[in-house]
């Protein structure tokens, strides 16, 4: 949660620091140590490249990769080397990352049943990284010119499930993205009926004003 909150509040040092006190601990030892040190490494590596210390994210990054058993190929690891494609302006790499950390999760939710229902911890988790995939996903999209594809993506992540996808994130980069339509006062609105109607009180029925309005 921490972590989370100091992304969000731009206050990543905090979190950093926490993050390498927790590692510095003598973990438990069997499998679960490895997977709280692959998720420790992962975060730490997650903040780096949101500040643009390429050379620090890398190295968190790789030493996530170390102590993993998991496949290198999974979400985490693709969500990774997105954050770590757009640390270093690659956004074409990014996007490929992204886009196949976005198809993976999406499979892990089907499988688990239907999002949203009965949702488990680990499935909780897997729908955050979901959402952070397409998200990242869209704003590649946007500096690729495919600001179609940009809009429809969230759009689409939305309407299979509002209550467990639409977050304040993704509310933030759809109303950004309407910004460059035809029709952002419509789109807007239909969000903010969506956000009434789910009764999602974690979003702040700003985020669906026009910028400049009020």
């Amino acid at each position: 949660i921490l972590s989370h909150v100091a992304l969000v509040t731009g206050h990543s040092e905090v979190a950093v620091a926490e993050i390498r006190a927790a590692l510095a601990e003598e973990l438990p030892c069997g499998e679960t140590a490895g997977t709280m040190r692959t998720r420790l490494c992962s975060l730490l590596g997650r903040h780096h490249a949101a500040e643009g210390r390429v050379g620090a994210a890398a190295a968190a990054f790789e030493m996530a990769r170390s102590c993993s058993t998991v496949d290198q190929d999974s979400v985490a690891a693709n969500l990774d080397a997105g954050l770590l494609a757009i640390a270093r302006s690659d956004c074409g790499a990014a996007a490929n990352h992204f886009a196949k950390a976005a198809t993976s999760a999406s499979a892990v939710m089907a499988t688990a049943g239907g999002d949203g229902a009965g949702i488990s911890p680990a499935i909780a988790d897997m729908a955050e990284e979901l959402v952070a995939a397409e998200n990242n996903l869209a704003v590649c999209r946007l500096y690729g010119r495919k600001l179609r594809e940009a809009i429809q993506g969230l759009e689409a992540l939305v309407r299979r499930d509002p209550v467990l996808y639409l977050r304040p994130s993704l509310a933030q980069n759809l109303t950004a993205l309407y910004e460059f339509t035809t029709d952002t006062a419509n789109r807007r609105a239909a969000l903010r009926e969506v956000v009434t109607a789910f009764m999602l009180e974690d979003i702040d029925p700003k985020i669906c004003e026009h910028l400049g309005a009020g």
